[in-house]
């Protein structure tokens, strides 16, 4: 559990892990649980969930269980990271005025910048791809989370850059675009694209040729031929 809540953490996936807590009367008591480590300690889950989730939540009493969840699942989805949410064993099954049986809407305030500092920002981004020879985007991971798929098309359309994508971003935009180069892997990739953020030559458009004609597709790397030796029966 902790090894599949850490990759979530680090590749930005909204998971709510909804744990099965101690039972509400043993809080404040020195009982050792089982599946513990032999001490009346009740904060060792939580600990161990702290540094790979955005927010935690113990719920051991009724009366403000409903705003802790809510809570939890708003940060999920705000900040796109796993949560961990523990529900003390005795409590689903007690009524409570909180949980009616009709669904309460769930709104999520939206993100609100600023529209000066946006502004500046905005400003010196321009200046400085000014500025650039032959400037190329590469699209990350990142554009998920931000939603900003869609934006970044727009904004390779408008500026009319080459863009490259890096391998965890594939299937976020298209690659049949006329401005899309390749997959870009530092370690990895074929020379043209290993020296994108270094040799901006190798994506010099020619006349008449597309962009995409310049390099290699990923998947069109030069076979080798298998190595072939010749073998002969040794009679024993």
């Amino acid at each position: 559990m902790l090894n599949a809540i850490a990759g979530a953490y680090s590749e930005n996936l909204p998971i709510i892990c909804i744990a099965d807590g101690p039972n509400s009367n043993d809080y404040g008591t020195n009982r050792i649980l089982h599946h513990t480590i032999g001490v009346p300690d009740f904060s060792q889950e939580l600990r161990c969930f702290q540094t790979i989730t955005c927010h935690q939540a113990v719920v051991t009493n009724l009366d403000d269980a409903h705003e802790q969840i809510d809570t939890a699942i708003a940060t999920a989805l705000r900040e796109s990271k796993p949560v961990y949410l523990s529900s003390s064993c005795n409590l689903p099954g007690i009524p409570h005025s909180t949980f009616t049986r009709d669904p309460v809407p769930f709104f999520l305030a939206p993100r609100i910048s600023n529209k000066m500092g946006l502004e500046a920002a905005v400003e010196a981004t321009v200046q400085f791809l000014n500025k650039a020879v032959k400037p190329v985007l590469v699209g990350g991971p990142k554009l998920r989370v931000a939603k900003a798929q869609k934006a970044f098309i727009d904004l390779v359309d408008a500026s009319g850059y080459a863009y490259a994508i890096m391998p965890s971003t594939k299937g976020l935009v298209p690659e049949t675009h006329p401005h899309f180069l390749g997959t870009y892997w530092v370690a990895s990739s074929i020379h043209p694209r290993r020296e994108l953020s270094r040799d901006r030559k190798h994506f010099t458009r020619r006349p008449g040729e597309g962009l995409r004609q310049q390099i290699w597709p990923w998947s069109a790397r030069p076979r080798r031929e298998p190595r072939r030796t010749n073998t002969s029966a040794v009679e024993m």
